[in-house]
């Protein structure tokens, strides 16, 4: 992730995918209701990790609703491929997006536990 701030030399995002990598950290890292007026932003993850009836659909669903809702997608489109994995506490998500347009394509993976 860039961090805006040490940039003395202002803010220049030459790449719109960095732009876009950049608000799926901070959705990812945001809980709802952590920002004082805004109740939509954010995402939650926790009911998926203790649910033992949920499924890939299900959260691959919600993440792109939160994606789609929350980040500027600039004429890119987004695809999400989640895989659930047994841990000894809690259910490990690894949410594989893919952010594409008809030239390019981008792909990162999200370990949420």
């Amino acid at each position: 992730m860039i961090d805006l701030s040490l940039d003395n030399y202002g803010v220049t995002v030459e790449k719109d995918i960095d732009c876009i990598m950049q608000q799926i950290e901070i959705l990812f890292s945001t809980s709802p209701y952590e920002l004082f007026g805004e109740v939509s932003y954010g995402t939650d993850f926790e009911k998926f990790l203790h649910d033992l009836s949920v499924t890939n659909t299900e959260i691959e669903s919600y993440i792109e609703m939160a994606i789609r809702n929350n980040v500027d997608l600039f004429d890119y489109k987004v695809s999400v491929n989640v895989l659930l994995a047994q841990g000894t506490e809690h259910d490990i998500i690894f949410a594989d997006i893919v952010i594409y347009n008809d030239v390019d394509e981008f792909s990162k993976q999200y370990r949420i536990d």
